[in-house]
């Protein structure tokens, strides 16, 4: 054998029992119900009302896969009961290896069988303002997004003060846009 390949073998070997063992112990790390606490969390402390989340899931490769189940986020006081926004399927597609430089590059979402109920209330107000982030001090990472796809969904609007109702049904988009946060 050559000297080059006497050094690459042993090189190889060491690498690839790396991202196994990284592997194994970030699965083992991240089970499906410590996946949905986090998620939920991260969820509720971003819409700043309490969230519900089925189950989460995780698929590692070049890329990261995260799919959560059966989402449900409650409507706020003065609004109708019921939910404002339930999701049945919602899948993200991360990058792996932009994570190394803190950068989050999202290349898809997608939102399946969502139910969104937009409300405004006698006085003139939207169920919706809440859920805007309002600043907060970042820890330097920088997000991308690049498509959102929206699947079977439904897009409700009902205005208190006229007794109006809309309804967008079966609901089918995919939008390409280049989305980019430094926070």
């Amino acid at each position: 054998m050559s000297k080059w390949l006497k050094i690459l073998i042993p090189i190889s070997a060491v690498i690839i029992i790396l991202l196994v063992t990284g592997y194994f112990l970030l699965t083992s790390f991240l089970t499906p119900s410590r996946m949905q606490t986090i998620a939920q969390k991260f969820a509720a402390e971003a819409l700043q009302r309490p969230v519900e989340i089925g189950r989460v899931g995780l698929r590692i490769g070049f890329g990261i896969g995260i799919s959560i189940s059966d989402i449900s986020v409650p409507n706020a006081e003065g609004f109708r009961r019921g939910p404002m926004i339930e999701i049945e399927q919602a899948t993200l597609n991360l990058r792996l290896f932009p994570l190394l430089t803190r950068r989050i590059v999202i290349n898809r979402i997608e939102l399946r069988n969502m139910n969104a109920n937009v409300e405004q209330n006698k006085n003139g107000q939207l169920n919706i303002t809440g859920l805007m982030p309002q600043e907060a001090q970042g820890t330097g990472w920088a997000i991308a997004l690049s498509t959102i796809g929206v699947r079977s969904s439904r897009v409700q609007y009902w205005n208190a003060q006229t007794r109006t109702e809309y309804v967008v049904d079966n609901i089918n988009t995919m939008t390409y846009c280049i989305f980019s946060y430094y926070c």
